[in-house]
């Protein structure tokens, strides 16, 4: 991949986030408008009320964090590395284990999102998860170590974008 690669995808990551809000909200204003109809049936079903109010909790509290993460990408400039450089917040990595390639992307936020470019999987994932801390400061040629359910597997570092 280039670097022009990377700006796709950090594109699509926000569109993937901007698609993900207009769900979230679409799906919060279904609950609202189910929630007062059974308001309206003077307690019918208090269950439903109930259920109705923490479907609409539990969704607002989505909102506000993909808010928060399109907020805080829109304001990430991505940065060029060179060979040399080691990988730290907005690094694209190529990791290659037993012959496979694999992709991700170090970003503030939204880790666990996973973009599709050119048949590749792309996952993000950030400074703070296990596999982010693993990878910052890695150079190209470097290895590191996964564990896994089953066990551990050691992944070189091919790229740094």
């Amino acid at each position: 991949m280039k670097y022009t690669d990377k700006e796709k995808i950090f594109n699509l990551v926000k569109e993937s986030l901007h698609q993900d809000l207009t769900i979230t909200a679409d799906e919060m204003q279904r609950v609202r408008e189910v929630a007062i109809s059974t308001d309206s049936k003077a307690d019918e079903d208090d269950a439903g009320n109930v259920e109705a109010a923490y479907l609409e909790s539990a969704q607002s509290k989505r909102l506000a964090e993909i808010q928060q993460a399109s907020q805080v990408l829109n304001n990430v400039h991505l940065r060029k590395f060179s060979k040399r450089d080691g990988v730290s917040v907005t690094a694209l990595v190529q990791l290659q284990w037993d012959d496979r390639d694999f992709f991700y992307f170090i970003l503030p936020q939204s880790g666990g999102l996973k973009v599709s470019y050119q048949d590749c999987e792309v996952r993000l994932v950030t400074p703070q998860s296990p596999l982010g801390k693993e990878l910052l400061g890695k150079k190209i040629g470097d290895s590191i170590e996964v564990g896994t359910p089953n066990s551990v597997r050691a992944y070189e570092v091919v790229s740094v974008l």
